[in-house]
């Protein structure tokens, strides 16, 4: 049903099993390539990390793209 199931149960668990099916059925439909970026959050992980995190997501989504025609 999901494309990655431990990444679908920690979506069920913080936001309900419809809604989760909901917007896997909309993505789907739509051929979107979904991303979802788990950053450290303040304050056991103070600033700059959070950003920090980001800017690797963002990097290793680049670098995908090109494989995933993004």
């Amino acid at each position: 049903m999901y494309p990655d199931i431990a990444f679908s149960a920690t979506l069920e668990r913080s936001m309900g099993v419809c809604l989760v099916r909901y917007l896997t059925a909309l993505l789907a439909s739509l051929l979107t390539h979904p991303v979802a970026v788990n950053y450290r959050l303040a304050p056991q992980f103070p600033f700059p990390c959070a950003l920090q995190d980001v800017l690797a997501a963002c990097a290793s989504i680049s670098l995908l793209s090109a494989s995933v025609k993004l």
